[in-house]
């Protein structure tokens, strides 16, 4: 079963040498030419070794054939050095341009999946696998194989040496290097379960490690005093992945003991049979030394070789890891013969039926959803903490599918047009928008960074948004940066500040629709007072959808529809709704209530 198990582990080694040829491909192929090189070396070195014993040995004397064997020996060493070193510098640019090229298909391969690839324990898991192996498993590979080339190379020689004076010498070599070859075998498998197991705990006590090491924690952890609770919880993940990996290493390391004493007392029962030889005449003494030399080689070259493919083993197996990664492929896709989008800005979108769960989740957010967003008409949607409305705006923009029913975009169903261009017609300031350790400027930019900055419309977004007093208060205005993870002189926010930089950012993408995901949430009361006003300006020639659990910002909305139970229960003005004196009514004068004020029915 290991036998099986590490050929199939070893079917990605071809893998990892195509990317590495794409890293370098002249990088690569200059590795190979020096490994070899350093293989064909050391035996050549070996025999002029004997050469000059015997000529010592023969009493002829420090003749001009003495000094051209020296000097042909000291050529050897210098182009085995030089080989060597440039060997390693080749190894260091390869090992760069890997890491670089694999960096960048693995965060563009994130990017692409979906958002419900992150919301599975399991898939988190195989994202740090991948992170964690990027350009050093393949590179590690690759290494091991050259190296354990250009051993075998050396030791080809050196066994050729042997054969010619006593051929069960190599027999005898070989047979004592079964345990190190066992033990090479089965320590790639260790090593890889013992760090397979402790992923979701390594990543558990990353987490700590991160919360322990961020601004965004920074204030809670010291006014709560979470710094030795929060270690303790660090150390109790991280003592259990060290000790699995541990036990590892004690295991494989019994094993390559066993092997090595197995192995070295081999090689000795060998040199004292060489010795021998020489001693009583039947071997020269210059054969003598390239025996022994040839034994020491052979048996060291051997079990590193034998080394490095355990080595390859376990970092193919690591290797699968990333390859794994790759295999998950976004679910939500672009249809294969993609209808163009309306020409039409009045968008118009109908939910139909609609049923959607999360993964993983035991019951359905919606199961028969149903209700219509209005081309050119400010929709609100109200609805208590978890009623699904976020849940609406993922939908809505086709950041997950609905697994039952359609959402229809004037009539058509949006899985038909393309993806890109579909959810370009949004502009969206989501409830968790993303503060970006970039200048106010690159802030909003980000929101269109396929076309080129438009200086007039960033000021109108700005302006729009209330962001501009924000902007006009930093001490270099749009170059400030905003945060100090980059910039000691970087800019730190409010919660109000940078709510209003995430509308300006929205509102800066200029799309046909608008949606706003509890925008009032940072804002203190003026803000809001102000956003109140000029939402009628925001929307004006827009499908809009804000969504809100304030109702006293939703009062200016040309409809507004109550979200509950999975089902939109009413729909109307506010003074229709209020007139109804339904869930709307009672939401609205409990919230009102909250500042002493009283709703009496229109």
């Amino acid at each position: 079963m290991p036998m099986q198990k590490g050929l199939a582990a070893l079917r990605v080694v071809p893998k990892a040498l195509r990317l590495l040829r794409d890293a370098g491909a002249s990088h690569l192929y200059v590795v190979f030419a020096l490994t070899i090189l350093q293989g064909l070396l050391p035996p050549a070195m070996g025999y002029f070794g004997k050469l000059i014993v015997d000529h010592l040995a023969s009493g002829r004397g420090a003749t001009a054939g003495l000094w051209a064997l020296v000097g042909a020996e000291g050529l050897l060493a210098v182009a085995l050095a030089v080989a060597f070193q440039l060997s390693n510098i080749y190894q260091a640019v390869l090992r760069e341009r890997l890491w670089q090229m694999l960096s960048i298909q693995v965060c563009q391969h994130a990017s692409q999946l979906d958002l419900d690839f992150f919301e599975v324990p399991q898939n988190y898991d195989a994202l740090t696998k991948a992170n964690r192996e990027l350009g050093f498993r393949p590179m590690m590979m690759v290494l091991n194989l050259v190296t354990a080339l250009q051993q075998t190379i050396s030791v080809a020689g050196f066994v050729l040496v042997i054969l010619a004076f006593q051929p069960l010498l190599v027999v005898a070599i070989l047979i004592a290097l079964v345990p190190a070859a066992l033990a090479a075998r089965d320590s790639g498998h260790i090593t890889f379960t013992s760090y397979d197991v402790s992923t979701a705990d390594g990543r558990r006590a990353a987490y700590f490690d991160g919360l322990m090491m961020s601004d965004g924690a920074a204030k809670e952890l010291r006014l709560f005093d979470l710094a030795p609770w929060l270690l303790a919880q660090r150390q109790q993940y991280a003592v259990r992945v060290i000790k699995r990996r541990l036990r590892a290493a004690w295991v494989t390391g019994k094993s390559f003991v066993t092997a090595a004493a197995v192995s070295a007392g081999a090689q000795y029962l060998a040199l004292a049979f060489v010795a021998y030889q020489a001693a009583t005449g039947r071997i020269t003494l210059g054969d003598f030394t390239l025996l022994a030399a040839a034994l020491v080689a052979v048996r060291h070259n051997l079990s590193l070789a034998l080394a490095n493919l355990g080595e390859l083993l376990e970092n193919s197996l690591f290797f699968s890891d990333l390859d794994r990664f790759f295999d998950f492929s976004p679910k939500i896709r672009p249809p294969a013969t993609p209808r163009p989008l309306p020409s039409s800005e009045e968008y118009q979108f109908v939910f139909e039926n609609v049923g959607f769960t999360y993964t993983g989740a035991s019951r359905p957010v919606f199961e028969s959803l149903s209700f219509e967003l209005r081309g050119g008409e400010a929709t609100a949607l109200v609805g208590v903490n978890g009623a699904g409305k976020t849940t609406i705006v993922k939908l809505l923009t086709r950041l997950y599918d609905p697994q039952q029913g359609r959402i229809l975009l004037n009539g058509v169903d949006i899985r038909e047009f393309p993806l890109e261009q579909y959810r370009a017609i949004f502009g969206v300031i989501l409830q968790d928008f993303v503060r970006y350790h970039l200048t106010a400027r690159e802030n909003i930019l980000v929101a269109k960074v396929s076309a080129n900055p438009d200086d007039r419309r960033l000021e109108e977004a700005a302006r729009l948004a209330k962001a501009d007093s924000v902007i006009k208060s930093l001490p270099m205005g749009w170059g400030t940066m905003l945060g100090r993870q980059f910039d000691e002189q970087g800019q730190a926010l409010s919660g109000g500040q940078w709510q209003r930089i995430a509308l300006a950012r929205a509102l800066y993408r200029d799309a046909p629709v608008l949606i706003l995901d509890e925008p009032t949430a940072g804002l203190d009361a003026e803000a809001e007072a102000e956003l109140f006003l000029a939402y009628r300006e925001l929307t004006r020639g827009k499908t809009s959808l804000l969504i809100t659990h304030r109702l006293n910002t939703v009062r200016m909305a040309d409809r507004i529809l109550v979200l509950e139970g999975g089902k939109i229960v009413e729909d109307g003005s506010h003074q229709e709704l209020l007139r109804k004196g339904g869930r709307y009514y009672e939401l609205f004068t409990a919230q009102a209530s909250t500042y002493g004020a009283e709703v009496t029915k229109p």
